[in-house]
């Protein structure tokens, strides 16, 4: 009987201890630390994010993973020549955080920057939901709950790059609180608010005039409902933490969206910006062309061109952004400025007002819309319409694409636009493939294009054609 009662006991024991983290005695959270560079007072940072590097040797010849790769090493070459105070990554170094994966992101990090290393700039380095993937990394579901435990990621990410998870630091005066993702899920991976919060106080407590001075909040996943992303793909644990502080600028990564759309930073209660990738574009969900934009041939690497990132300059005056292209090594502009002190009555970064400073986009003269039909593209037949770009300052981020049979019955699509390319990388002529539902119909369509601006405005008039499916 005594054995059995025992028996039973260690069971109960067992099944405990399986609810604990594997080393319980890990702290993640690193205490404040103050450091003083250049002059004291100006800054240049860095702001990179998403590099998304292969989970074990033989995905790292992969071409997608060979794009990844060659992008992070344009990133940190262009990072190394500028000679920045201050490097903040905003998660997801890795696609699933293996010995491997984390290893082969501190070799290609270490060529430029090694970490430790005082003449290397201060890291603001984060975890996001990849780098916490768990035991399967070859095909990481996000419904999975056999999960390593947390922790377990979170020692690996100290043992390869020396930082803690959570962290604070004050660098010349400013404060930038580095508030990692706690697991690997997509919505719900910041709930340690009260942390958070208590390092806002901190910041707060530390400004004299209370307003004078910007508080950097880096999240691998942005708040909720603000800048471009974030309503598919925003966590409002971090929005119910930051709502009440304007000095807050929100930093995060997490949905891939192209940078160049000017919904990727906003401003209301504070301000937030998202950061984009190294890795690949991805956008919103219904498009013919797909979320991570292909192009007319059923390419996704157009979605993987065009990897950026910011710089950021602060002085005694204001905080700036400038928007970079890592494959173009160019800026694209314009800057998104930050007048200091900080009054939230001096933001202009709200979606309203730019939306009535901005033209509607418009059509002038004729245009013809071309059909190519009978183009091979993975053993299948595909036809193409091109057409040309709108005229005027404002680049449509989507076509909407009406096709009319002779019984009069319409069908309408919506493609994205190459915007999320540089300019002088992005085509003379648009260039869309049709719908196969529409394409095997081999009838007459009138065809109707309208541009669709950041807004979701429709251009002021649309262009349209015949074209023959034969």
């Amino acid at each position: 009987m005594v054995k059995t009662i025992l028996k039973f006991l260690l069971y109960l024991l067992s099944i405990f201890n399986s609810f604990l983290p594997k080393d319980a005695s890990y702290n993640p959270y690193a205490d404040l630390t103050e450091y003083t560079v250049g002059d004291g007072t100006n800054l240049k940072i860095a702001v990179l994010s998403d590099s998304q590097l292969p989970t074990k040797p033989e995905e790292a010849e992969w071409d997608i993973f060979k794009t990844y790769i060659d992008n992070l090493h344009k990133a940190l070459t262009k990072i190394k020549s500028e000679n920045v105070d201050v490097i903040i990554y905003a998660g997801d170094a890795v696609h699933a955080g293996t010995e491997y994966s984390f290893n082969l992101f501190k070799t290609i990090w270490e060529q430029y920057f090694p970490f430790g290393d005082p003449k290397s700039p201060i890291l603001n380095f984060i975890l996001g939901n990849h780098d916490y993937y768990p035991k399967n990394p070859d095909y990481p579901n996000h419904e999975d709950d056999e999960r390593d435990d947390p922790i377990i990621f979170q020692e690996r990410f100290e043992k390869y790059f020396g930082e803690k998870a959570f962290s604070h630091k004050v660098i010349n005066g400013i404060h930038f609180i580095n508030w990692s993702s706690e697991n690997s899920s997509n919505d719900k991976s910041n709930t340690n608010t009260a942390w958070a919060k208590e390092q806002i106080e901190i910041a707060l407590k530390d400004d004299p005039t209370g307003n004078s001075k910007p508080i950097f909040v880096t999240t691998h996943l942005g708040p909720i409902y603000t800048c471009y992303g974030t309503d598919l793909w925003g966590n409002k644990d971090v929005l119910e933490t930051i709502k009440d502080y304007q000095n807050v600028i929100s930093l995060s990564g997490h949905s891939h969206y192209s940078i160049i759309d000017e919904k990727s930073i906003w401003q209301g209660q504070f301000t937030a910006i998202q950061t984009q990738s190294t890795s690949y574009i991805e956008l919103e969900p219904g498009t013919e062309n797909g979320s991570v934009p292909r192009d007319e041939y059923n390419n996704y690497f157009a979605s993987r061109k065009n990897p950026m990132g910011y710089f950021v300059y602060i002085n005694k005056n204001e905080v700036r952004f400038k928007r970079f292209s890592f494959t173009s090594d160019d800026y694209f502009y314009p800057d998104w400025v930050y007048p200091l002190p900080i009054d939230k009555k001096n933001f202009v970064y709200d979606f309203e007002s730019r939306k009535e400073q901005t033209a509607l986009i418009s059509w002038e003269g004729n245009h013809k819309i071309e059909l190519t039909n009978e183009i091979s593209v993975d053993n299948e037949k595909i036809g193409i319409i091109k057409f040309d770009q709108p005229e005027g300052d404002t680049v449509p981020v989507k076509y909407k694409v009406i096709f009319r049979d002779p019984s009069g019955y319409e069908k309408e699509y919506l493609y994205f636009s190459d915007f999320y390319l540089m300019p002088e990388s992005r085509h003379e002529y648009i260039r869309l493939k049709v719908p196969k539902d529409i394409y095997e119909n081999k009838v007459k369509y009138e065809v109707s294009v309208w541009a669709i601006d950041t807004w979701g405005r429709n251009s002021i008039n649309y262009i349209y054609d015949y074209i023959y499916l034969e």
